[in-house]
């Protein structure tokens, strides 16, 4: 494999070794009928590791040769890039540079004297006092309200109103209290009696009788066969 090299920046990729030379063992060329001796299969195992080793070793240069190539082709394009930026700001400085603003628009020149001098002061001429009437009223009333109101209306918040806190639980006492109120008028709770209890269970519980025997004696005589109904066509049947 030749030297590649772009640039003086980007790095050289350097020819591989020479090739592993081939199997010289006679039992991978022609293999017997018989079993080979110990030494002749030790002399192939030995020969096939060399082979491996040299195959591991020559494919983890080309990758890493391939990574090298892979950098020096997006070197390549980023300075093709940069390139292609550097050709578009020069055409646009070139178009600043040869434009000409229009002569017909002129910029307003500011005066040099200072803004007291330029106000002249105003004589307000006496004016005869006139009742207003209900047009210049309602008038008056409206441009009031359309150029004198700034007010920042109120924030209408889109989310729903927080409820109140719920009250904190009441502590219990620290220390033992006499009970003062009176519970001879309050309401009992409903009460399951005992009884119900025991009469839930007692059939499970009770001493077997006749009635219990009478169940367990067998009944095939008063009862049919079960007899199983007839199956559908078979899957293998055309």
């Amino acid at each position: 494999m030749s030297v590649v090299s772009s640039s003086s920046t980007l790095p050289k990729l350097l020819p591989f070794s020479r090739p592993p030379s081939p199997i010289r063992s006679a039992i991978f060329k022609s293999p017997p009928d018989a079993v080979p001796s110990v030494e002749e299969l030790q002399s192939l195992q030995g020969e096939l590791q060399q082979l491996k080793a040299r195959t591991l070793e020559r494919a983890k240069k080309a990758g890493e040769d391939l990574k090298t190539i892979e950098e020096s082709f997006r070197r390549i394009k980023e300075r093709e890039k940069g390139k292609a930026k550097q050709a578009q700001l020069e055409k646009i400085k070139r178009e600043q540079r040869d434009y000409t603003p229009d002569p017909e628009v002129a910029r307003p020149r500011l005066s040099s004297q200072p803004l007291s001098c330029l106000q002249a002061p105003q004589i307000h001429a006496p004016s005869t006092a006139h009742p207003p009437t209900e047009s210049s009223k309602v008038h008056s009333v409206h441009t009031g309200r359309s150029e004198g109101d700034f007010t920042i209306p109120p924030p209408v918040s889109l989310l729903p109103t927080r409820p109140p806190p719920s009250e904190r639980p009441r502590p219990g006492p620290s220390r033992m209290e006499d009970v003062v109120e009176d519970f001879s008028m309050a309401k009992q709770p409903p009460q399951t009696p005992v009884s119900t209890f025991y009469a839930s269970v007692e059939p499970y519980l009770r001493t077997i009788r006749e009635e219990d025997l009478g169940y367990l004696e067998p009944t095939a005589d008063e009862v049919e066969p079960f007899i199983m109904p007839k199956l559908g066509r078979h899957y293998l049947d055309a």
